[in-house]
């Protein structure tokens, strides 16, 4: 997994803080579904590390995968899942109503 950051209030370049395939140690449970736990730099300096942790829906997931195209068998209507709240969303790119 690689991840790339960026002043977000202005311009300025990217930078990679963090390249490597995700380990076991890395992707634990949560409650809502898996978390990913990393260390990595931060943006201006290499003397620091920071622990980022990314928390994934069962629906966030499905979108990812439903974004990635036909290789991870992409292509049909995606479920957003359940929110962080627990209430069933729609199916994205479906309209709700009449």
């Amino acid at each position: 997994m690689r991840m790339l950051v960026r002043p977000a209030k202005r311009e300025g370049t990217s930078r990679t803080i963090f390249d490597r395939p995700l380990i076991d140690g890395d992707v634990k449970s949560g409650a809502g579904g898996p978390v990913i736990s990393i260390d990595a730099e931060g943006i201006y300096s290499n003397d620091s590390k920071y622990r980022y942790l990314i928390e994934f829906t069962l629906g966030e997931l499905e979108a990812l995968i439903g974004s990635s195209g036909p290789a991870l068998g992409a292509g049909g209507p995606v479920s957003t899942g359940p929110n962080r709240q627990g209430h069933q969303e729609g199916v994205a790119g479906e309209m709700s109503g009449s």
